[in-house]
């Protein structure tokens, strides 16, 4: 959303009163975000906090896709890396 809307990550670390190095951290998933900075990230973008978050419905989709994916010993390995990169991404959206 950030790219999309062409905010400079400096720009928007600072509006979250964050450090360039967390807003990073959030983005790649790699650290969680607290529920006050979703607050303020759904208010610097004029959405919805719940546009930020899936549903509990979308996530016991992926978390199924992820089970009968690993049970799964038909499907090629690299398509199985794909199929688990690309449910990372979604999770992030």
């Amino acid at each position: 959303m950030r790219e999309k809307r062409n905010v400079t990550q400096d720009a928007l670390a600072k509006h979250l009163d964050v450090s360039r190095p967390t807003l990073i951290g959030y983005e790649s998933g790699k650290q969680s975000i607290n529920v006050s900075d979703l607050y303020s990230l759904a208010d610097f973008f004029d959405i919805e906090i719940y546009d930020l978050v899936p549903s509990l419905e979308d996530i016991k989709k992926l978390s199924s896709l992820e089970i009968a994916l690993e049970k799964n010993e038909n499907i090629d390995v690299e398509v199985k890396k794909e199929i688990k990169e690309f449910i990372k991404e979604m999770r992030k959206e």
